[in-house]
């Protein structure tokens, strides 16, 4: 987005919704990738080390529930990028956020651990699910999943209307 692209993706013929889900397409590949890779040097490295046996099928599960668990934060992050031109903002309130969500999810106040409910944390909640940390992980994932999907309507509803030229930075 340097140099104000935002008049060239105007101009273009393609919606600039179209523009915008191609954007976060490209973002959710890429975490699937990471995912994939993590996944499979997990299986090469137990080879290597001569492990007995194969790993347990929750460990291919919690791999790609990670996937629609850090939806929120994918969907956040990604609208927070967009609408600025620095990287700054959204690497800082990232970090941020994600310290948090980790202290928060550690320290119980009332009983209750206010990180749980952070985005930030649902990625970690996603692969903590063998061990029992995740109450519900298929509500969890549902919630993390319409959280996401919330974020991202309403973020490309913005960018829409940015992209027609009606909202200024």
């Amino acid at each position: 987005h340097r140099q104000d692209n935002w008049k060239l993706l105007r101009v273009q013929p393609v919606p600039i919704g179209t523009v915008y889900w191609a954007k976060f397409l490209v973002l959710i590949l890429l975490v699937s990738i990471s995912q994939a890779v993590l996944y499979g040097s997990t299986l090469l490295l137990g080879r290597a080390l001569q492990l007995p046996g194969s790993p347990p099928p929750e460990e291919l599960r919690i791999a790609v529930a990670v996937i629609p668990a850090a939806l929120p934060v994918l969907a956040f992050q990604f609208a927070l990028s967009l609408n600025r031109k620095s990287f700054v903002l959204p690497v800082g309130v990232g970090i941020f956020a994600h310290f948090v969500s980790l202290v928060s999810s550690s320290v119980p106040v009332a009983g209750i651990r206010p990180g749980y409910y952070l985005p930030w944390s649902f990625p970690l909640r996603a692969l903590q699910v063998s061990g029992g940390a995740a109450d519900h992980p298929r509500v969890e994932l549902a919630i993390a999943c319409a959280m996401g999907w919330a974020i991202l309507w309403v973020a490309q509803l913005h960018f829409s209307e940015r992209g027609r030229g009606r909202m200024r930075r």
